[in-house]
């Protein structure tokens, strides 16, 4: 993995209120690592997802993973269900698994950073066919705290992170490069305080087939 500065930094930037809450980290995959990688996606189940959901327009589809430690049995759950499946990743011979480890260990070491303790436990495959609609302006549930990660392994697209929820181009918005192998930072809320600060972001003009692979850590239920 490989940091265009000090995680300290990244952190310092990521939850400056000031800021608009998304660092983007280019070549966190190597190029030949996303090639093994796609392979290992295509094979996944997708499930389409409503076009409407809630404010949202989408044309994407999801594959929720469901990670088998096989020598300690540890698994990472995602607590939604779609039509009953998972992909159940096998660490043994998954180079997916390998990703969630390395992308596990950044999360929690920012968390050491930005005073939180936890870890992704709501892990996706996000597939957006070409010349879908993406994703309009949102922010994600306040029920996704301290950090969310979404690594491009493949496919051409704009992501704009928005100071309004209408995005508006020019000064309301900042561009972000999200090319093969990047890895975008959002900040998300470590209390309740920082909740007004979830940014709003959109993806839109997908030129190419798109695979992402999302990291989201969910509150757990007292």
């Amino acid at each position: 993995m490989k940091y265009p500065y000090p995680l300290q930094k990244i952190t310092e930037e990521l939850y400056d209120p000031n800021n608009c809450g998304c660092i983007c980290i280019p070549h966190f995959l190597e190029e030949e690592c996303t090639l093994f990688l796609l392979k290992e996606l295509r094979t996944l189940n997708y499930i389409g997802q409503p076009e409407n959901y809630g404010t949202i327009r989408q044309e994407i589809s999801l594959s929720w993973i469901k990670e088998k430690n096989v020598n300690n049995k540890k698994e990472i759950n995602n607590k939604k269900e779609i039509n009953n499946e998972k992909n159940i990743i096998n660490k043994k011979d998954s180079y997916l698994s390998k990703i969630i480890e390395q992308y596990t260990q950044l999360h929690m070491q920012i968390g050491s950073y930005a005073h939180f303790l936890g870890e992704p436990n709501n892990i996706a495959i996000l597939y957006f066919q070409k010349n879908s609609l993406g994703m309009t302006v949102h922010r994600d549930e306040s029920s996704f705290v301290n950090l969310m990660g979404l690594i491009t392994v493949t496919g051409i697209a704009d992501f704009y992170v928005c100071k309004e929820k209408h995005k508006v181009h020019n000064n309301l918005c900042e561009k972000f490069d999200v090319a093969s192998g990047s890895l975008i930072l959002i900040r998300a809320p470590r209390n309740e305080e920082e909740r007004k600060l979830r940014p709003y972001h959109c993806t839109e003009n997908i030129t190419e087939e798109r695979y992402c692979i999302g990291f989201r850590e969910e509150r757990k239920k007292r």
